[in-house]
């Protein structure tokens, strides 16, 4: 999971990054401390899974935090949006609503309270990628266990190392489709470098080695060097 956050104060940025960096399916927290930092980065937005954002950022800036959703909900319909405000006016409520927020949270709220309702939205989230039970992520007879962050295959565990089950979460969350090496970069690492490039190279090496005894190292094929896609081999 990787978690954008969309806020200027820098403590409670502070407090949110260190809480979710200690999940097991966390890859990665990235804040933007204003608008124009979100503006800058907007190429990297389909990477995020999570984005909390306030509704307070940047107060000499009209509106702006609607603008945020309003540009995110243009290049992505499911990804989830938690509004986090001071405002508990139900006419803030529903106006995040209106411009299709997932969740609304007034501030200030407890830790455990924001962990909870993000945690649920990721798995909603996951399941609205694939076809899934209540707990599992799945691809023909592939299983992403999520409460127990271990991948099945035919009820066989999966021995992968953090990185790998990272990767292989990325491409179960995203069958059939091209993924492109800086997505993949960006998401296993919050960085896009040349250093990390080859990283991803060795990492899919690694991945489809610890699947070979599976017979699924096949379903993970490399496309014009800088494309992967993971698709079930029909043959």
């Amino acid at each position: 999971m990787d978690i954008l956050i969309i806020d200027d104060d820098v403590l409670l940025t502070y407090n949110l990054k260190r809480l979710f960096e200690k999940k097991i399916l966390l890859n990665s927290v990235t804040v933007y401390g204003s608008y124009r930092e979100f503006l800058s980065n907007l190429h990297l937005i389909d990477s995020f899974d999570i984005v909390l954002v306030d509704i307070l950022l940047e107060r000499d800036i009209d509106k702006n935090w609607i603008d945020i959703i309003k540009i995110i909900r243009k290049k992505n319909e499911k990804v989830p949006i938690v509004v986090m405000s001071s405002f508990s006016d139900i006419k803030w409520l529903n106006f995040a609503f209106d411009e299709w927020a997932s969740d609304y949270i007034i501030k200030p709220f407890r830790l455990k309270e924001i962990e909870v309702r993000i945690m649920r939205w990721f798995n909603i989230y996951l399941h609205s990628l694939s076809f899934s039970s209540s707990d599992n992520l799945s691809y023909y007879d592939l299983h992403y266990c999520i409460s127990r962050n271990e991948f099945y295959f035919n009820d066989e565990k999966l021995s992968l190392t953090r990185k790998s089950k990272q990767l292989l979460l990325i491409f179960i969350s995203s069958p059939e489709k091209l993924l492109k090496e800086d997505f993949l970069v960006k998401k296993l690492w919050n960085d896009v470098d040349e250093f990390k490039y080859r990283n991803i190279r060795i990492l899919v090496l690694r991945l489809k080695k610890s699947l070979k005894p599976f017979w699924l190292d096949y379903w993970i094929e490399n496309i014009r060097w800088e494309w992967y896609i993971f698709k079930k081999d029909l043959f």
